[in-house]
């Protein structure tokens, strides 16, 4: 038995180039009207027609799978172009955290070793001023404890020199009861003849 020979291509049949090989470019639309020349002891016309909506019943199959992969895959891609783009936005941020993170320790270092420059310079500068108070209640004291000392020696040199004012004064007073007494007595005793005055009569 012979088979049918396929006329050439008709409605819908382009041939492209790709990849160094002819691309048959065909619908199952074309499957179905595809019309066969007749010959003598040729394939049953009905024979190849069933064959031929079956092949285009899995074309059309295979074709509906295709855009559902497709559609599947441009889902996909846009999934993945989405996680992209927030994996980027999170990369982002977290560069941007760190950095912040990274600007604030070094703002609150700088700020730390301020604050200890100036406790530093301030320490130094009520240390010397508390070494000059020191220093001037030192000269004070010592200003003071000579001041005193002075004055102690005149108070004792003043006393000395009373002491020994009195000394002679008592010295003199008592050097002239002493020349005064017995002219005193002399003076006072009685004549012979007259008589004597009683002691509670005056002079």
């Amino acid at each position: 038995m012979g088979s049918a020979t396929v006329a050439g291509p008709r409605r819908g049949f382009e041939r492209t180039q790709g990849r160094g090989h002819d691309k048959v470019e065909i619908s199952p639309l074309d499957v179905r009207s595809q019309v066969f020349k007749k010959k003598f002891q040729g394939c049953d016309p009905e024979e190849v027609k069933q064959f031929l909506e079956t092949i285009a019943d899995r074309m059309e199959q295979m074709l509906k799978a295709k855009e559902e992969a497709d559609r599947q895959n441009a889902s996909l891609r846009d999934m993945v172009a989405a996680y992209s783009k927030m994996e980027q936005t999170l990369k982002d941020t977290l560069l941007t955290a760190q950095k912040v993170s990274s600007d604030a320790r070094a703002a609150a270092e700088q700020s730390a070793q301020n604050v200890l420059k100036e406790a530093d310079i301030e320490a130094a500068r009520r240390l010397a001023a508390a070494s000059g108070q020191v220093d001037t209640l030192t000269r004070h004291r010592d200003v003071l404890k000579m001041e005193t000392l002075a004055f102690a020696a005149k108070i004792k040199s003043l006393i000395e020199a009373q002491t020994r004012f009195v000394e002679s004064l008592e010295e003199e007073v008592a050097g002239h009861q002493s020349t005064q007494a017995p002219q005193y007595s002399q003076a006072h005793q009685p004549t012979a003849g007259q008589p004597a005055q009683s002691a509670g009569q005056g002079h």
